[in-house]
């Protein structure tokens, strides 16, 4: 089992809101307001019953496959994964069960807790999009903003909401707030990228209104990414990529490589790092215009100036000592919580998980020309 599933699975084991393990009935008249708010508990309540009971089993097939002869381990295993995809397949409901609870009860310590956890979850998945939103229904609802701005700062900064980010990390350093590296560099960074981030808006601002920039959709195994190229900036880099997809090279290749809080690498034939197209293209990071690296950036991967090829990667959140040493060409305008869902690897490590791959490159929008790569001598 993946580090980071087992990491949640202990989490939440830890947790079983109060309501669960002693409910007394009310005997009182029920207002309709207190109708709607036992609904939205019992929902809740119900699946944490069912996450509980899903734990102990978990448990117990642990415990089973330490002490079974080896012939019972591939159906231990087999009835493991079973039993972790539903409750996997089961968080998602408690999440939302979770936050109709806080909407209809906005002081329920339980739902705040679990929705708590949920996005310090969100945030070692470098899922931004749903850690920024958890963050400001914990807000809104009354959690205590000290408990939250180290998370605030790391949601913010990672869903490229930069100037929120500079403002939570200010207000951690004039509370005098315990700051960890993560926080730190985030905060310290946020500032430097307002700037980087107003010009980046802008152009995406008239590329949404032209309507016309090539897109290219990743099918893999954690679910579909649409990437939209930057062929005004990066016009040899995308013929380059739009060519090979057209060509099924991607078909099938794994990301090879995948950092937390950083990036997911693919495109090399090799699996290791070190396979390409059989040729290499010039870099265009050197431009005045060259793209910056935001999160759900698409860049060339290269062993040096002018040495790219297939090779690629998609950032998690902004990588700015990137700007200006990798070409940067394009973006995920769709299936951003699924980036964050490819498992994390380096090759060549001592227990190195299975690479989740592309299934099926497609090009989904061209212009009408011809997309060919300018090869580098």
């Amino acid at each position: 089992m993946p580090a980071r599933t087992l990491w949640l699975v202990l989490l939440l084991a830890c947790f079983v809101p109060a309501t669960v393990l002693a409910q007394a009935p009310d005997e009182a008249a029920v207002e309709p307001e207190a109708a709607a708010s036992a609904g939205a508990n019992d929902d809740f309540d119900k699946m944490m019953g069912e996450w509980k009971v899903i734990i102990t089993e978990l448990r117990r097939i642990q415990q089973a496959y330490r002490l079974a002869p080896e012939k019972d381990l591939p159906k231990l295993r087999k009835e493991y994964n079973e039993v972790l995809k539903s409750g996997m397949d089961l968080l998602p409901k408690i999440e939302d069960a979770a936050v109709n609870r806080l909407a209809a009860s906005p002081d329920d310590q339980d739902a705040k807790l679990f929705l708590a956890k949920v996005l310090s979850d969100s945030l070692e998945k470098d899922d931004y999009p749903r850690a920024y939103r958890l963050v400001h229904m914990l807000l809104d609802n009354g959690f205590d903003e000290n408990e939250l701005l180290a998370d605030q700062v790391v949601a913010a900064f990672g869903a490229d909401h930069f100037e929120e980010a500079e403002t939570a990390f200010k207000k951690l350093r004039e509370k005098m707030l315990p700051i960890d590296e993560r926080v730190g560099q985030n905060g310290m960074m946020a500032t430097e990228l307002k700037e980087k981030w107003a010009r980046e808006a802008e152009l995406r601002a008239k590329e949404a209104e032209a309507n016309d920039l090539p897109r290219v959709k990743l099918s893999t195994t954690q679910g579909d990414l649409v990437i939209e190229l930057y062929e005004n900036e990066a016009p040899d880099t995308v013929g380059n990529f739009v060519n090979l997809v057209e060509k099924k090279f991607y078909d099938g290749l794994p990301f090879h490589r995948v950092l937390p809080h950083f990036m997911a690498q693919g495109g090399d034939p090799k699996g290791d790092g070190s396979g390409g197209p059989g040729y290499n293209i010039f870099c265009e990071c050197y431009e005045d215009d060259a793209r910056h690296h935001f999160a759900g950036t698409l860049s060339m991967a290269h062993a040096g100036k002018n040495t790219g090829g297939s090779q690629f990667f998609l950032t998690f959140q902004a990588t700015p000592h990137l700007d200006g040493k990798h070409t940067v060409f394009g973006r995920v305008v769709e299936g951003k919580e699924n980036l964050s869902k490819l498992t994390r690897r380096e090759p060549g490590g001592l227990s190195t998980p299975t690479a989740d791959r592309i299934l099926k490159a497609e090009v989904i929008r061209k212009r009408d020309h011809a997309y060919e790569p300018n090869k580098a001598p």
